[in-house]
């Protein structure tokens, strides 16, 4: 796995098929945790998550999950995978088991424009578990274009969503899509939980026009 406990970690990766932190094209990786310092990760042109799974075609990518506790996180994917969770699937499985946000403050931001990402959640055709987030973390989820900015991109699965505790979380969703939820599906049945919310915190769910 990957452990971020402290210092100022930057990760790029333009044109990517593997994660700037997480898995590589058709890898995979153990648990990802995070639980201070400030981790600045950016990536696109590619279809890898920017913190997760990466990109596979017609095989196996997958991350065991995805855990942060504490610190500033920043990640913004230009390109086909979540900027937080699993990628985008041109055939095989790309997957990422759980995502859970307890503390801290995470800031995440889908801006791709062809076949977007959810910006905490999965790319499309992907796969991601619960996400949950709770504790007092700080969360702002945003997708400018056709995604969700919590939950499933275009055919994509995932499982329930909790928030809970003293958690605050503004999250917008791009054209169509909701704040929080799925996004849209063409032709093909795919699979959602639900949605949970009982935080003593501010859940601002704003969908696309």
């Amino acid at each position: 796995g990957i452990c971020i406990q402290s210092g100022n970690i930057s990760a790029y990766v333009p044109n990517m098929e593997g994660a700037a932190i997480g898995a590589g094209y058709s890898g995979t990786c153990g648990i990802i945790n995070i639980s201070g310092g400030s981790v600045n990760a950016r990536g696109g042109g590619g279809g890898a998550a920017v913190i997760g799974s990466g990109y596979t075609m017609s095989r196996l990518s997958s991350c065991a999950g995805i855990k942060i506790t504490g610190g500033e996180v920043t990640a913004e994917s230009f390109g086909l995978g979540a900027a937080i969770g699993s990628a985008y699937v041109d055939g095989g499985v790309s997957s990422c088991e759980y995502i859970t946000i307890s503390g801290g403050v995470v800031n995440a931001k889908s801006t791709g424009n062809w076949l977007p990402p959810a910006a905490i959640g999965s790319g499309k055709k992907g796969t991601v578990g619960k996400i949950i987030i709770n504790g007092e973390a700080k969360v702002t989820a945003t997708a400018t274009h056709d995604a969700p900015g919590i939950g499933g991109a275009q055919n994509s699965n995932f499982g329930d969503i909790e928030i809970s505790g003293a958690a605050n979380v503004t999250a917008s969703g791009g054209n169509l899509c909701p704040g929080i939820g799925a996004g849209s599906t063409t032709g093909t049945q795919w699979t959602y939980g639900k949605i949970s919310i009982s935080t003593s915190g501010t859940v601002t769910a704003i969908g696309g026009a």
